[in-house]
């Protein structure tokens, strides 16, 4: 798939499952947001990075897709040490 110059690639590989999933990304100030479509091409999960500038850190958020809703899978935090 051909992708516009400002998009990020992303490639994920679920080892459990053998599958890959591949979404792109169009940066925006200071976050990412990847949405990965399902065998329809409807969204069924998404991946956003979000970057806090003031504290250095990353919020990670996942969340599970269905019919257009998206329920929480899990937020995390990701902080240099």
């Amino acid at each position: 798939m051909r992708r516009p110059s400002n998009t990020l690639a992303c490639g994920w590989m679920y080892t459990a499952e053998q599958r890959r999933n591949r979404s792109g990304a169009t940066p925006r100030e200071n976050e990412l947001a990847f949405v990965f479509s399902d065998e329809h091409g409807a969204a069924s999960f998404t991946t956003t990075f979000i970057y806090d500038p003031k504290t250095n850190t990353w919020d990670n958020r996942l969340d599970n897709v269905a019919q257009g809703v998206a329920k929480p899978f899990a937020r995390f935090n990701l902080t240099k040490q």
